[in-house]
């Protein structure tokens, strides 16, 4: 049997926030720039405060297909996949995103020829961990995800990596010692999980 690890995908492999200023445009042809580039969430890092719910629904009606296809990679990912990928492990998404984007994020992946096997887009309802029903499934030896919420309810053969940048609005922010391992990057965690033990 392949040894899976899940991988988170926004905060993890791609930075959701870079894929902003891009959409921004789009909808209403003006330029944004990062304002709070320690932020974890996009609005705040680019210091946007919709004045109706009908701009932010125009915004939302612009982040399709191409933003999913095309988001930015977090610094030194591909990297950690391919030094992942090349000690055996079997790489797979398990995001907490929209899952009618789930094949654009597939093609997010192969754009950096990034090896992973397997996209799964689980909705967010409210209602307990969404990712737990994809974990039972593929029983990955590790989960890394950048929200403590995600490992909720795993079994105690995953490993939990939390990944954290310190960001001061991050909602897991302080958690670090509630997960398996704490690590600032895919990178950092890629290291950790392969150096020689």
């Amino acid at each position: 049997m392949d040894k899976v690890i899940a991988l988170d995908g926004d905060g993890v492999i791609f930075d959701y926030r870079k894929a902003y200023p891009a959409v921004w445009k789009a909808a209403f042809g003006t330029e944004i720039t990062m304002v709070e580039p320690n932020a974890y969430h996009a609005h705040t890092a680019y210091g946007v405060k919709f004045e109706s719910a009908e701009q932010e629904a125009q915004f939302f009606a612009h982040f399709g297909e191409e933003a999913w296809a095309t988001m930015p990679l977090m610094e030194g990912a591909s990297e950690a996949c391919a030094l992942l990928a090349e000690c055996g492990y079997k790489l797979v998404i398990v995001s907490s995103m929209n899952p009618k984007f789930q094949d654009a994020r597939m093609r997010n992946c192969e754009l950096y020829g990034l090896p992973i096997s397997d996209v799964y887009a689980v909705k967010r309802t409210g209602e307990g961990n969404p990712k737990l029903p994809i974990m039972h499934e593929l029983q990955p030896v590790a989960l890394v995800d950048d929200l403590m919420d995600n490992f909720e309810g795993l079994q105690k053969s995953v490993h939990s990596a939390f990944i954290s940048y310190g960001r001061f609005d991050c909602p897991s922010l302080g958690s670090d010692l509630l997960a398996d391992s704490a690590h600032g990057s895919l990178l950092e965690f890629a290291q950790f999980w392969t150096y020689p033990k």
